[in-house]
């Protein structure tokens, strides 16, 4: 267990020099931990192995490039809720560095992650090097993605047969702090605040408006919020609601909002906002709640001049 073990030992250190907070009393649901923890976790006298799966694994959504564009000059502070893995994450920090933008990467999650372990590969590119490995299990498919897991230390031994890319190590942390727990209301976020808040199937997508709402209270005056939302959950129904009526009451009526109706997503604006500003120069009515049948192309709209 060479692989594992060394990645906790990782969190271990990440957790001494104070980059991740854990709840002193938090007990994820032991129902749902074999397929969202992707490392070792006891709870009692049962030991969860770690699993990768096509859910923890994503690799960071294509809107979130197009947005950072509007924080060119800027420092940005990034949260992802429910990392996962921490591929999107690693994706992001790799962005910024590559476009010289200073970031700070941040993640609520109930799991942790070791920072100075990236992974290197997400989405098809992944499981192509993972279909060489018995262990693999695919699980089914859905009209996007094949569902799959694998036991994370399968993979590390994977990689350690065949010299295959896919944990690396980064001298830097590629995630600044980390809070581990139930939320919101199960973790200390104090008065935090940050430019992007991503959620990708994480826990904006439950049936209670809580985390929504936790979420939308951190943004900064020039913030934006992304998250995916389920329809059939009230949160999702306020989402469509609002769009009827042009207006999210769980949103500032200053916000501009963009709310995909076929993939079921939200983009909200704060007023200050550059993405909120590139909106004003777009619509007479300002602001707003607009549907969108495809953000990305809502967004080639917005960016044409």
């Amino acid at each position: 267990m060479h692989g594992t073990r060394q990645y906790l030992a990782g969190i271990q250190k990440a957790r001494d020099q104070g980059l991740i907070e854990i709840s002193g009393d938090f007990e994820p649901e032991s129902g749902v931990m074999p397929f969202s923890n992707h490392i070792d976790w006891k709870i009692g006298e049962t030991v969860y192995e770690g699993v990768l799966t096509s859910a923890n694994t994503r690799g960071l959504y294509e809107l979130i490039p197009r947005l950072l564009r509007f924080y060119a000059r800027m420092p940005v502070r990034f949260l992802e809720l429910g990392p996962g893995a921490g591929n999107a994450c690693f994706e992001f920090s790799l962005l910024c560095e590559q476009s010289n933008v200073q970031a700070e990467v941040c993640a609520v999650s109930y799991t942790p992650i070791d920072p100075n372990t990236p992974m290197l590969a997400s989405g098809d590119s992944l499981l192509e090097m993972l279909s060489q490995s018995p262990a693999l299990e695919i699980l089914g498919r859905n009209q996007n993605d094949c569902l799959w897991r694998i036991l994370t230390e399968a993979a590390f031994q994977l990689q350690e047969s065949r010299g295959l890319p896919i944990f690396g190590k980064s001298e830097r942390p590629f995630i600044h702090r980390q809070w581990i727990g139930d939320y919101p209301t199960g973790i200390r976020l104090g008065d935090e605040t940050f430019e992007i808040v991503y959620d990708m199937h994480g826990p904006l997508h439950r049936k209670e408006t809580a985390p929504i709402l936790d979420a939308y209270s951190r943004l900064s005056d020039t913030g934006v919020l992304f998250f995916v939302f389920n329809p059939k959950y009230p949160p999702g129904q306020i989402m469509l609601e609002g769009v009827r009526k042009k207006y999210v009451p769980i949103f500032g009526r200053t916000d501009s909002v963009v709310v995909d109706t076929t993939a079921g997503s939200a983009l909200v604006a704060k007023p200050e906002s550059p993405l909120a500003k590139r909106f004003s120069s777009k619509f007479e009515e300002k602001p707003q709640t607009v549907p969108a049948r495809d953000i990305m192309e809502f967004m080639n709209w917005l960016d044409a001049r």
